[in-house]
């Protein structure tokens, strides 16, 4: 998955993404948790994946607004 920024240097800069995910109309906590501290010499397992649903009305809304726009900054920058 890639993304774009339209500031010159960011990329450079180093400057990093975050995405948290979450199960859609599962509890989840009001508040984010902060994971656990782990041994020293041992890494902790990642989260087994969980199946998902269909994509819901709203990732196609966004993806049909992505694209347009995406071509719009590309072409402004070519």
């Amino acid at each position: 998955m890639y993304f774009i920024c339209p500031t010159i240097g960011h990329c450079a800069g180093g400057m990093k993404l975050a995405v948290n995910v979450v199960a859609a109309g599962g509890n989840s906590p009001s508040t984010p948790s902060t994971p656990g501290t782990t041994p020293s010499g041992s890494t902790p397992s990642p989260p087994s994946p969980r199946p998902s649903g269909a994509p819901s009305i709203m990732n196609y809304g966004f993806m049909l607004a992505f694209w347009p726009l995406l071509g719009a900054v590309l072409a402004i920058m070519s």
